[in-house]
């Protein structure tokens, strides 16, 4: 679902650090939140040493 043919049916709420935030109802919601966290994805700049790093694992602890 693409947000253009969806925008005329909701309402602006604010434009909050440059995100169009709309005041979704139902159904669509969730299609509507991933087409924007997939845009903003793609404004995302380099990805920062925090983001490229490995996660650790958690150690187990080795019962005695």
């Amino acid at each position: 679902v693409s947000i253009d043919k969806l925008e005329k049916g909701f309402t602006k709420a604010g434009d909050k650090s440059n995100k169009n935030i709309y005041k979704i109802s139902g159904k669509f919601k969730n299609e509507v939140m991933e087409e924007l966290s997939l845009k903003e994805d793609k404004k995302k700049k380099k990805p920062t040493k925090q983001d490229t790093k490995p996660k650790s694992k958690p150690k187990r602890k080795i019962k005695k």
